[in-house]
């Protein structure tokens, strides 16, 4: 499926607008990728065949080509399908404007009365940009849904998989996929290196934003347990999404305080600091971002929670010192 999305959703880069390649507004991201330690291979819902659709409505007036079906051996197929259709809104896209042809109605008479040239010239060429834009659209769609099938095709036959696990999938889950198969058993000639490689490749062929391919991985990374891996990619460069979704990972994840700390101290905004140290207990930390903070309501939401009467006592003694 390719992704679409018009607009912005926030700065975390999940909504970015970025054309034909992003995230479409009604497609439904599988989450974690895995049930049960298994990639989840279930299909898509059916915003994942509106490509197929396009070609439908265009094959269909125009061309004598036959959709083909949906299992394994139609692959080939499908993206030819595809092509042809990405081939013929293209050639729509640069079809010259047709004129109107005359109407003798009395009703079109009358208005045409009222009608001057150069409206009538105007409406006409916003008719005509609206089509071109469209069929422009459709043709980018369209092309990259066929290079996502033969990319997704390659990459079965490389790993192994069967259909399910990467062809009809959208960008997103494409990579996300791959970044879970690296923690799983793989042929001779994969390593979990090459896998993770290969997702940095695929998001920058499809112009996948840098947030949006960074909450992907960090997402698949720890639900598929390679919590080395996430370690060591929170310490490639300095990360375009900041540490709290690490740590909110790795809370999701059960892992130990002591590994969502090192996420939380990397933190930026003291306020998301204070609430991930608050919500893995990590009752000392919290005390003292909220002192810096100059919050004696969060200094009191730590004394009354921390069960501690050392930490109670020492709360007591900074609510003093705030005045």
């Amino acid at each position: 499926m390719v992704e679409c999305v018009l607009g912005e959703q926030g700065s975390d880069g999940v909504g970015d607008d970025i054309g034909v390649s992003g995230l479409c507004a009604g497609e439904v991201r599988r989450e974690g990728g895995r049930e049960g330690g298994r990639l989840n291979n279930e299909r898509s819902l059916p915003t994942s065949h509106l490509p197929m659709y396009f070609c439908t409505q265009t094959i269909s007036h125009t061309s004598s080509l036959t959709l083909p079906q949906t299992h394994p051996h139609s692959l080939p197929r499908r993206i030819e399908v595809i092509k042809e259709a990405a081939r013929l809104y293209g050639h729509q896209g640069k079809q010259p404007p047709s004129s109107p042809a005359p109407s003798s109605s009395p009703s079109s008479s009358s208005s045409s009365s009222s009608s001057t040239p150069a409206t009538t010239a105007a409406a006409a060429a916003a008719a005509l940009a609206a089509s071109t834009a469209s069929a422009s659209f459709y043709h980018r769609a369209t092309e990259e849904q066929a290079e996502l099938l033969e990319v997704q095709s390659a990459l079965e036959k490389r790993t192994g998989k069967n259909e399910n696990v990467f062809v009809g999938l959208s960008v997103s889950e494409t990579i996300y996929n791959l970044i879970v198969l690296a923690s799983d058993t793989l042929p001779p000639s994969l390593t979990p290196s090459l896998l993770l490689a290969e997702a940095g490749r695929v998001a920058k062929k499809f112009k996948v934003p840098e947030k949006r391919f960074w909450h992907l991985k960090i997402n698949a990374l720890a639900a598929s347990g390679q919590f080395e891996n996430l370690k060591s990619f929170s310490n490639e460069k300095k990360s375009p999404v900041g540490y709290k979704p690490f740590a909110q990972a790795c809370i999701k994840h059960k892992q130990p305080s002591g590994v969502v700390e090192g996420y939380i101290d990397r933190v930026a905004v003291q306020e998301d600091r204070f609430d991930l140290y608050v919500e893995v207990r990590l009752w000392q930390k919290a005390a003292e971002t909220a002192f810096r903070l100059k919050d004696p309501l969060r200094l009191r939401q730590v004394q009354a929670n921390c069960m501690m009467p050392g930490l109670q006592r020492s709360v007591e003694e900074l609510l003093v010192k705030l005045g």
